[in-house]
């Protein structure tokens, strides 16, 4: 684990080269205007709420092992995890074959943390439903922004962005921020800013703002982010994930 007071890394060339690569992986697709439906995004997000709740009381009374609440928890972050992407990109109709690699690829990075809770869930006997229901819904919160973010940027045919909201900030899944995207004249070109949203933000996210701005934003030309090099600054990110 990574000291919290971190602010700088050595970058290997290799791992220079992983995330640049990352960054413009993925070919943009034919753009599409998006508008999100919020409340679909609150009703299923009610519905991951109840379903946590379900599987917290059922493991906590000792009617499942961690083992069986594991495989129900993932199931049920799959489904959230593809909803909230479909939501974001405007329906499932609008959804590619890159776009199912992005889903996959958010799923198994939530699966991971998932996992990480249950080895700890068998050392540490659950005893309280409530406390793993609220911790459970930390994965909803991050979908909702995250997730959908994520959707919403790539339906309008951009590359995967550097980072998202909720993504590898101090904040995590109370960030309120978002990014302003303006498309320019010629495809795959635009504009992208790091806007703040009305909420106490961490210093990692008033990093972003204060150099993702309408001066200097962070540039798409011909679907590739231009000088993506500089995006592997470390102060864009949490210490933790450096």
């Amino acid at each position: 684990m990574c000291n919290k007071h971190q602010t700088t890394k050595q970058i290997n060339q290799s791992d220079l080269e992983s995330f640049l690569n990352q960054l413009n992986l993925r070919t943009p697709k034919q753009s599409r205007n998006v508008d999100v439906d919020n409340s679909a995004i609150a009703t299923y997000l009610e519905y991951f709420t109840g379903q946590s709740e379900r599987h917290a009381n059922a493991l906590v009374s000792g009617r499942i092992q961690v083992g069986q609440w594991l495989q129900r928890m993932e199931s049920e972050l799959y489904n959230l995890q593809w909803t909230m992407y479909a939501i974001g990109a405007g329906g499932v109709q609008n959804l590619d074959a890159s776009d199912v690699a992005e889903i996959n690829q958010i799923v198994n990075e939530q699966s991971n943390f998932l996992r990480r809770w249950a080895a700890q869930l068998r050392v540490d006997e659950p005893t309280n439903a409530n406390a793993i229901t609220s911790r459970a819904n930390l994965y909803g919160a991050q979908a909702a922004s995250n997730t959908v973010a994520i959707a919403e940027t790539r339906a309008l045919a951009l590359p995967r962005l550097p980072f998202y909201p909720s993504d590898r900030t101090l904040c995590w899944t109370n960030c309120k921020c978002n990014w302003r995207i303006k498309a320019l004249e010629g495809n795959g070109n635009f504009d992208c800013v790091w806007v703040l949203g009305i909420a106490e933000h961490c210093e990692v996210c008033l990093y972003r703002a204060k150099n993702v701005s309408s001066r200097k934003p962070l540039k798409v030309r011909d679907g590739v982010i231009v000088d993506a090099v500089q995006y592997r600054n470390p102060r864009y990110y949490d210490s933790f994930y450096r």
